[in-house]
């Protein structure tokens, strides 16, 4: 039995409901992601900041603005594996650090350009001590491969107001297959003279201070999740910053890695 030419008009809406519904769910500017790393150490522009095992969880939001550029927020912090810290017991579940980040981003043409703010907090310091930085990010995508270049500032050093730390990476991407991608990368870490003053003692010369190298692999598992795994190589190129124990533990390289997983909203 056929339906009347209303019932069909009624239909046709409802059908059209249901697919601008979905179409404004697929294109929703509002995105969220959770990942938890777990690594042999913790290390940061060159540095040991833990010896130990960690895992590292962090969150992030973000807002699609359109032609506009895109804001985002993310809180991440380390926590060590083991429980006791120099024979004494680690306060609140071992955690070293949580840091927050708000940024924005905008792409220019061949450039995408990030400009943000970290305040790096350390829960089981007495004092209360942290830092915050400034940062702008730059990459160049082209056929071959995308640089990055990333420069922070420490601007609320009482001491000095110059400490700026720069990185310059690259890091293609290749498809082994679907859903599997093979991520090669190598940076070069850079220290002003304020820097190099407050991180490494008896030093007052801008240098380079850390190279390093990294092979990482990521594997979609459904649109949602991925896992992957990196091992990384960093060592200290400058000699008075390798005589100064720049990377402590009285090391000047160190082999580091784990694996992850990563949930996308």
């Amino acid at each position: 039995m056929g339906i009347s030419a209303a019932a069909a008009a009624m239909t046709v809406d409802v059908l059209a409901a249901e697919t601008n519904e979905l179409e404004s769910a697929e294109c929703s500017p509002l995105s969220a992601e959770v990942s938890v790393d777990f690594f042999s150490s913790y290390m940061w522009r060159g540095q040991i900041c833990s010896d130990a095992p960690v895992w590292q969880p962090a969150a992030t939001l973000g807002v699609d603005l359109g032609d506009f550029g895109a804001l985002s927020a993310n809180v991440w912090s380390s926590f060590k594996l083991t429980n006791r810290r120099e024979g004494s017991p680690v306060r609140n579940m071992g955690n070293q650090e949580i840091d927050y980040t708000v940024s924005y981003a905008k792409s220019f043409g061949d450039f995408d350009v990030e400009a943000g703010h970290i305040w790096y907090t350390y829960p089981n310091v007495d004092d209360g001590e942290s830092n915050e930085e400034l940062y702008l990010a730059a990459a160049y995508n082209n056929p071959f491969v995308t640089p990055t270049l990333a420069v922070y500032w420490d601007y609320r050093d009482n001491e000095d107001d110059g400490l700026f730390y720069g990185n310059l990476a690259l890091a293609p991407e290749f498809e082994l297959c679907e859903g599997l991608t093979l991520t090669p990368s190598v940076a070069l870490g850079m220290g002003s003279d304020a820097y190099l003053r407050a991180y490494v003692e008896d030093v007052n010369k801008t240098a380079f201070l850390d190279q390093s190298t990294g092979l990482a692999l990521a594997y979609a598992v459904t649109d949602w999740m991925s896992v992957g795994a990196q091992v990384n190589y960093v060592w200290i190129i400058d000699h008075d910053a390798r005589r100064a124990d720049y990377m402590g533990r009285d090391k000047n390289q160190r082999v580091w890695g784990g694996v992850n997983v990563t949930f996308s909203f």
